[in-house]
């Protein structure tokens, strides 16, 4: 309950704050509308996707990343398509582990991986197994107590 509080007010402040630019005030606070882009693209909020369209804004507008012409949209099939043509859902979508990935390289370890089998234990999204790889294997374990 505490959390959730937590998170409904800094939201509420950072937009109210306009730190980023934003442009869509009202729409992000009733959590109903389409949401512009500073590329000019718009998609549709609601209550069930506010999260991911929240965090896929501030992708755009804290890193510079062109949403809907760089990085692709399917609103039908509620994915994200990078530049290198990966595609992701955007259920769940976290803008600061696709930075550090897409944008910043903070995994890159400079070793040549070609025609090697490489196991991603415990990949949560599996961005980086997917920027790496033409194939990939992921495992994530599922705590069952």
């Amino acid at each position: 309950m505490a959390r959730e509080l937590f998170y409904k007010l800094s939201y509420f402040f950072l937009i109210l704050s306009n730190k980023y630019g934003f442009t869509n005030s009202l729409r992000f606070l009733i959590k109903k509308g389409k949401i512009a882009f500073p590329s000019g693209f718009s998609i549709r909020v609601n209550k069930e996707n506010f999260r991911d369209i929240l965090s896929l804004y501030l992708f755009s507008i804290k890193y510079g990343v062109d949403i809907g012409n760089d990085w692709k949209i399917d609103e039908n099939n509620y994915t994200l398509t990078t530049p290198d043509g990966i595609k992701f859902s955007l259920k769940g979508f976290d803008h600061i582990i696709f930075a550090e990935t897409f944008l910043y390289d903070t995994h890159f370890i400079d070793y040549n991986l070609e025609g090697r089998n490489v196991i991603h234990a415990g990949a949560y999204v599996g961005e980086t197994a997917l920027y790496y790889a033409k194939k990939v294997l992921t495992y994530t374990l599922l705590n069952l107590s």
